[in-house]
């Protein structure tokens, strides 16, 4: 893999090659990305919109009602997880 240099008044930066990716999201624009992979290129979209933690016990209270678990897994299969909430009418 080939450097890019990019050179400043003070200081000579090694970059690592890149390319640009355009990212679409359901009803926002089209986003332009240079980054050294799509992966990064969607990490870097996703950490606008989107935030992650553990589920709590009171955030399990409060969605669980209402709310079915989604397997991660199942949608990059295109399978049903066969899971649900446990509750009645989900």
């Amino acid at each position: 893999m080939t450097a890019m240099t990019s050179t400043t008044a003070t200081a000579t930066v090694a970059t690592p090659k890149t390319r640009i990716y355009v990212l679409s999201h359901a009803g926002g624009p089209r986003r332009l990305v240079r980054a050294r992979n799509a992966p990064a290129a969607v990490r870097h979209v996703a950490a606008d919109s989107i935030s992650c933690a553990t589920a709590s016990q009171q955030d399990l209270i409060d969605l669980l009602p209402g709310t079915k678990v989604e397997d991660a897994g199942a949608a990059d299969t295109g399978a049903d997880s066969g899971h649900d909430s446990g509750h009645a009418g989900d």
